[in-house]
C-alpha cells in the first residue's frame, strides 16, 4: 500500500476478546453467493462487545477491540508482548473452509474473483481478488476486505459499508467489483436496501482506481469524491478512471463549512461530520476526508491513521505469509501459526518502511536472474521493531516523512476536529479496524508525528524514506519540510 504512495508523490493491552452473544453475517462457504445469519459463540460479556471483527466463514473471531486506548498506547513491554506471541505458536492451524471445496466448487469460487481490469493497476493479486466480508457493527456497518501489494509484501484494504438511517447504503473507498464481492453486495442491498452513495475519500491511486467501475455496478448511486483528484505522470480526469458518461455529484468538503452540494450540505449530514485535509505537494496533492459516523461514533478513514494486528488479516493469503516469514534466502519453515505471525511481522515492516534497518538485501543467483522474492537477511532485532508498532494508533511512516510534514499546520487542525467528535473507534482503509481509539488518544497520534522526536518508530528503520525524502527535495520534486521529524537517535 505504502510503495504506491511513495509512486504517488514522486515521483493494551488486554487478553483478546471473547464473542458476544449478537448475530453476525457471513457468506456461506460452500455457495459464497449469499449471507448467511448465524449466532455467535456464547462467552463472558464485555463494555465492548458491539465492536467487533469476525473472521469470515467461521464463527471465532480473529479480533475484538480491547478495553482502553490499546491501540493508541501498548502496555505490555516488548518482552511481554513476544512471550505471548511464542506462547501462541503451537496452536493448531484453523481449517480452511475452501480446502473443504470440491474441484468444480473451487473453481466456481475462483471465477467470481476474477479481475480482468488488472492492469490498470498492475499490482498483485492480478486477476484474482478474494473478497472477505465482517458485520462490525450489527445491522449497521459491514467491512469488505480484498488485497494488494508486490514482491509477496501483501496488505488487506478495506472498502467500508454504513446501513442509512432511512434504508440504503453508504459505500467508502470501493473495491474491485468482482462477482464475489457484488454477490455479497447484492446480499446486504436485499437486507438494508440500495447503495445509495459512493464515496472516494483518498486521491490516492490504489483507492481510486475501482471508483468508476463500482459505480458502473451501481448505476443509480451518487458518487461523491474528495477534491484535488490528480495521476502521475499525466494528471487524467476522473472520467478516464471510468466514470464517463457519469459525472460527480457531489465534491467532499467540511461539514461545517457547508460542502459543495445541492443545499449547501452533503446529502448524508444528518448522519456524519466529515473533514477534509489537503496537502499540496510539488507534484500533484495529499488529501483525505475524515467521516465520523454519528450512530457508532466511528471515524471511517483512508491512510492517515493504522494500527498493526499481531495476527495476519484472513484475506491475506498464506503463500506470502510463509515467503515472508524466512529470515534468509533458502530458509524454508514449516506451517503454524508462529510462522504465519512471522511472515505477517515482516510484510507489515517492508509495507510500512520498505528497507526497515534490521534487513538487508542477500539477493542471490538461483539460475539466469537474482532471486528478489525472498532475497533478504533478517537481523534477529524485527521482533522488536514490529513490537514497537504492534497495537499502536499511529501516523504510517511514509506520511509522516513525506507528506505531513509539509503543512503541519493543517494537520494539527484537522486531528483536532477529528478528536473534538469524541470518537470511540477508528476504522482505517489497511491493517486493523475498527480500532478502539478515543478522541485524546488520536490527538496524541496527530501530535507525535509533528513533533521534533516521532515516534513510535525505532531509530533507524525511516531511514530509507529519509533517503528517499533528500533524493526528492534534490530533484525538486517536492516541498522542503517545515518539521525537523527524525528520530534522535543519540
Amino acid at each position: 500500500m505504502h510503495l504506491l504512495k511513495a509512486l504517488d508523490t514522486v515521483k493494551s493491552s488486554k487478553p483478546l476478546g471473547e464473542t458476544s452473544r449478537r448475530p453476525f453475517f457471513l457468506v456461506s462457504s460452500q455457495t459464497r453467493n449469499s449471507i448467511v445469519k448465524r449466532p455467535s459463540q456464547t462467552s463472558k460479556a464485555s463494555n465492548v462487545s458491539n465492536l467487533r471483527y469476525f473472521s469470515g466463514p467461521s464463527v471465532k473471531p480473529l479480533f475484538a477491540l480491547r478495553k482502553g486506548n490499546s491501540c493508541a498506547k501498548s502496555e505490555l513491554p516488548v518482552a511481554a508482548l513476544l512471550d505471548a506471541w511464542r506462547r501462541k505458536s503451537d496452536e493448531a492451524i484453523p481449517l480452511d473452509p475452501e480446502s473443504q471445496l470440491s474441484p468444480s466448487e473451487r473453481k466456481v469460487l475462483q471465477g467470481k474473483r476474477f479481475w480482468a481490469l488488472w492492469p490498470a493497476l498492475p499490482i498483485a493479486p492480478y486477476s484474482s481478488r478474494k473478497t472477505v466480508l465482517r458485520e462490525i457493527f450489527p445491522g449497521k456497518m459491514y467491512a469488505l476486505e480484498q488485497t494488494q501489494g508486490l514482491l509477496n509484501v501483501i496488505v488487506n484494504v478495506r472498502m467500508v459499508v454504513v446501513v442509512l438511517r432511512g434504508g440504503g447504503l453508504w459505500v467508502h473507498n470501493p473495491l474491485a467489483p468482482t462477482a464475489e464481492l457484488l454477490e455479497m453486495m447484492a446480499g446486504l442491498e436485499e437486507r438494508h436496501g440500495a447503495v445509495r452513495y459512493i464515496v472516494l475519500g483518498s486521491t490516492q491511486v490504489e483507492h481510486k482506481v475501482f471508483l468508476g467501475p463500482f459505480a458502473r455496478a451501481f448505476p443509480k448511486a451518487q458518487v461523491h469524491a474528495v477534491p484535488t483528484q490528480w495521476s502521475w505522470p499525466v494528471n487524467l480526469p476522473l472520467t478516464l478512471l471510468g466514470l464517463f458518461p457519469r459525472r460527480l455529484a457531489g465534491i467532499v468538503s467540511d461539514s461545517f463549512e457547508g460542502g459543495q452540494f445541492p443545499g449547501g450540505k452533503s446529502p448524508w449530514a444528518n448522519e456524519f461530520e466529515q473533514a477534509v485535509l489537503s496537502v499540496p505537494l510539488r507534484v500533484g496533492q495529499f488529501t483525505e476526508a475524515a467521516f465520523f459516523h454519528k450512530d457508532t461514533r466511528t471515524v471511517i478513514l483512508t491512510d492517515a491513521l493504522q494500527c498493526v494486528p499481531e495476527e495476519p488479516p484472513e484475506v491475506c493469503p498464506r503463500e506470502s505469509l510463509l515467503i515472508r516469514a524466512r529470515d534468509g534466502p533458502g530458509l524454508e519453515l514449516a506451517d503454524s501459526l508462529g510462522t504465519r505471525r512471522q511472515g505477517w511481522a515482516k510484510i507489515v515492516l517492508f509495507a510500512l518502511y520498505f528497507k526497515p534497518k534490521v534487513v538487508k538485501p542477500a539477493i542471490y543467483r538461483d539460475g539466469p536472474i537474482p532471486n528478489v522474492v525472498d532475497g533478504f537477511e533478517w537481523d534477529p532485532k524485527w521482533k522488536s521493531s514490529f513490537a514497537s508498532i504492534a497495537r499502536k494508533l499511529f501516523v504510517p511512516p511514509i506520511l509522516h516523512v513525506l507528506i505531513f510534514n509539509r503543512s503541519p499546520e493543517a494537520v494539527a487542525a484537522w486531528g483536532e476536529v477529528i478528536a473534538s467528535w469524541r470518537p470511540r473507534a477508528v476504522l482505517p482503509a489497511h491493517l486493523d479496524g475498527p480500532v478502539k481509539a478515543s478522541g485524546p488518544a488520536i490527538r496524541r497520534a496527530f501530535r507525535a508525528t509533528l513533533s521534533p522526536r516521532a515516534g513510535p518508530y525505532l531509530p533507524g528503520d525511516i531511514e530509507a524514506l529519509e533517503s528517499v525524502d533528500e533524493g526528492l527535495l534534490a530533484r525538486g520534486l517536492t516541498l522542503q519540510t517545515r518539521v525537523d521529524n527524525r528520530v534522535n537517535r543519540f
